[in-house]
């Protein structure tokens, strides 16, 4: 691995391992209730916005434009909704 100066052109790079602890099952079809049910919707909501917060980053690696404001110079990634 060589320095980093941080100057113009300067790569960065970065591994994410991401987990499916949960699973995006169906809640009628795994039979959970209560606390259980409430829990796998929570989880499911969180693997959503984790995907349009990937999405929205990659977007941004590419060069597109920003996810909700077009003219600004820093973009916002919403990671909460």
């Amino acid at each position: 691995a060589g320095s980093n100066d941080g100057g113009p052109g300067a790569a960065i790079r970065a591994k994410l391992t991401l987990v499916d602890l949960a699973g995006s099952e169906r809640a009628k079809r795994t039979g959970a209730e209560g606390a259980r049910l409430r829990e796998g919707i929570n989880i499911n909501k969180g693997l959503f916005v984790l995907g349009q917060v990937v999405s929205a980053l990659s977007e941004l690696g590419q060069g597109g434009a920003s996810p909700r404001s077009s003219s600004s110079a820093v973009s916002h990634i919403p990671y909460r909704d």
